[in-house]
């Protein structure tokens, strides 16, 4: 998610390649969004063999809605830019604004879950040297 979510950013600061890359984008969003749904079901049930870091299942929960929030937002923005007499450009401008806002959340959320997993995973165990 955090590649196809900054490709995203990137398509909004730089309008000369949305036309070769948005189709791309699209796509990995959306396979972002499966990833995410499937991560989330195996964490579940690993979590019923090893326990649950409780931090880590919330956001994780979180991200899976996020992802598919971003994946429509985003086919939306890349529909109304290459349909722009269907619309008004205000709207596609909104959202676009709100596709990247959800895009950078999506970075950040992603960071959080691999964090607060990593620390579940790592943090009370012994260090070996």
């Amino acid at each position: 998610m955090p590649v196809f979510s900054l490709a995203l950013i990137a398509l909004y600061v730089f309008e000369g390649l949305r036309e070769k890359y948005s189709l791309i984008v699209q796509i990995g969003l959306g396979i972002a969004f499966i990833s995410s749904f499937i991560a989330k079901e195996s964490g579940e049930a690993l979590s019923l063999r090893v326990g649950t870091p409780i931090k880590h299942a919330d956001l994780g929960e979180k991200l899976v809605p996020l992802a598919l929030i971003l994946f429509i937002f985003s086919v939306a923005w890349f529909y109304l830019i290459k349909n722009p007499k269907k619309v008004n450009i205000n709207i596609t401008k909104v959202v676009g604004i709100v596709a990247v806002l959800l895009a950078a959340g999506s970075l950040v959320m992603t960071y959080l879950v691999g964090h607060s997993g990593a620390e579940a995973t790592w943090k009370n165990r012994d260090r070996k040297s």
